[in-house]
């Protein structure tokens, strides 16, 4: 009867994680675009162009895992970009037309949202703040906005006001990435500093230089995996040679990133090991993967189905990755703009640090003993099932010990996560038998 239950068991995971639910909706959701993601005092916030029910001016909410709810009233029309900086939240986007004319970036300290110095831009509607970045104690932000001291398109907040970043760029800035201790942007710049550039420019705090021969068209996302900065946008070529969307630079030159993808990408995010691409692609690596793949450093792989528009942007909460953008579906499920994606359904990053996790008996019919190798800090453990629905979670471990009573779980197969903060460190499966 054992033998039989655990063929059984084997073919149902096998099928779930092929074929079981891999992005879910969060909650009802906004009612449109979502372009920027955060984690801010324990919520996710979510940004873009929306209207949420009943106040129909306000277009950042806040999500805590339960319930979306308004943070307070309207920041800019149309938010891009989020950072955190001294202790809050700021929010970039175009100028925004609220009572109190907020700038095209101000901040937010849990209860209201204030101007940032004099703001950055004249009040022109074409004027926008689509990126923010926190570089040696400073707050970077990059748009499209008039001179700062001499500059344009680039500015730094130091807590009092803004200055000049050397001469600026000559284009707009869609992102911007802190990487072996200077800060790069990317956007639609040919000259930074007053030097060429193609898309792709780095600052040291003191001069801007160029990336390499860099890429032959627009740059809109970065993000550092595996101690290599990658960028992605509507380029086909990374220092002269081939690299379809999306490149790697390892402080010396650029490679391409397997074959690619079709079409633009719009945001990456590093998440338990792996990189995410998200934009308006429907092929990556050859395969399809409708505008969200994952790179594990060798290959690109689809999520489910994917979206059935594009992706904007990324977030990590609680240990779990969310995208947003102008899609309504994801996964062939309704997901209105914004969508969280399960681990456990496609059945990744299992020992994300190798041989971290011990897990004995496994199948188990009696009690199982979880053991977390090399642990130097409190984590928090927690089981799902095939579907990725939380079963339970033990919090503040410090012996580096669980013991999982039998009749604590039904029979099942279940997938065990540890958590470091908000990042997954390991991960296994426990089949829990009769």
């Amino acid at each position: 009867m054992k033998t039989k239950f655990l063929f059984l068991a084997g073919l149902l995971l096998s099928s779930l994680l092929s074929h079981g639910q891999v992005w879910s909706p969060v909650g009802i959701g906004p009612t449109g675009r979502v372009g920027a993601l955060v984690v801010y005092n324990s919520e996710l916030y979510a940004g873009g162009l929306f209207a949420f029910n009943p106040d129909t001016t306000r277009d950042v909410l806040k999500w805590n895992d339960t319930v979306w709810t308004s943070a307070k009233r309207k920041v800019t029309n149309n938010v891009y970009a989020f950072a955190v900086y001294n202790s809050e939240l700021y929010a970039g986007g175009h100028q925004s037309s609220d009572p109190q004319h907020l700038s095209t970036i101000s901040s937010w300290n849990g209860v209201t949202w204030s101007n940032v110095g004099a703001g950055l831009g004249n009040g022109v509607g074409a004027e926008y703040v689509a990126a923010l970045a926190v570089y040696n104690g400073n707050l970077y932000a990059g748009g499209m906005f008039p001179s700062i001291g001499g500059t344009s398109n680039i500015a730094k907040w130091d807590g009092v006001s803004w200055t000049a970043v050397g001469l600026g760029v000559n284009g707009v800035v869609l992102s911007l990435m802190v990487y072996n201790g200077e800060l790069y942007a990317c956007g639609a710049i040919t000259m930074a500093g007053g030097i060429p550039v193609n898309y792709i420019a780095r600052w040291n705090d003191t001069t801007w230089s160029a990336v390499g021969a860099g890429m032959n068209n627009v740059v809109r996302a970065l993000a550092v995996y595996n101690n290599e900065l990658y960028a992605g946008g509507q380029f086909t070529a990374a220092d002269g040679n081939a690299a379809n969307k999306i490149a790697r630079w390892n402080g010396t030159m650029w490679s391409a990133a397997g074959t690619g993808m079709d079409n633009s990408i719009q945001a990456l995010a590093v998440h338990n090991a792996a990189l995410y691409a998200g934009g308006s692609f429907i092929i990556a690596g050859g395969n399809l993967a409708s505008r969200v793949a994952r790179w594990d450093g060798t290959a690109w792989a689809a999520l489910g189905a994917g979206m059935n528009d594009d992706v904007w942007a990324f977030g990590i909460y609680n240990g779990s990755l969310y995208a947003g953008g102008l899609f309504t579906a994801a996964d062939n499920n309704v997901a209105n703009y914004i969508a969280r994606f399960n681990d456990a359904a496609v059945g990744i990053n299992e020992n994300v640090i190798p041989n971290t996790l011990t897990i004995s008996p496994n199948p188990s019919s009696t009690a199982t003993t979880i053991h977390i190798n090399g642990m130097v800090a409190a984590v928090n453990l927690c089981i799902y099932n095939v579907s990725g629905q939380e079963i339970k979670c033990i919090e503040n471990i410090s012996g580096g010990e669980v013991i999982i009573e039998r009749n604590s779980l039904p029979c099942g197969i279940y997938l065990i996560r540890v958590l470091c903060g908000e990042e997954m460190i390991a991960s296994g499966k426990l089949v829990i038998t009769e």
